[in-house]
């Protein structure tokens, strides 16, 4: 699975859905050779959080305010 070589591969998978590290997750994805998988998986499954270096729909924290 293409995960599985990601860059970001054995973080915090919470810091790609706190908005207070939305800055140090799409860091990760920088020179990540795999953004356009990234990018189709967060499209296809309607995600939000950080993928491939872009924030996605609405996050959690965000919906209350």
């Amino acid at each position: 699975e293409w995960k599985l070589q990601a860059a970001c591969r054995g973080e915090p998978v919470q810091i790609f859905y706190d908005p207070g590290y939305l800055e140090l997750a799409k860091s990760f994805c920088d020179g990540c050779p795999l953004r356009r998988p990234c990018h189709i998986a967060a499209r296809r499954g309607n995600e939000y959080g950080v993928w491939a270096g872009k924030v996605w729909n609405i996050l959690p924290d965000e919906e209350a305010a």
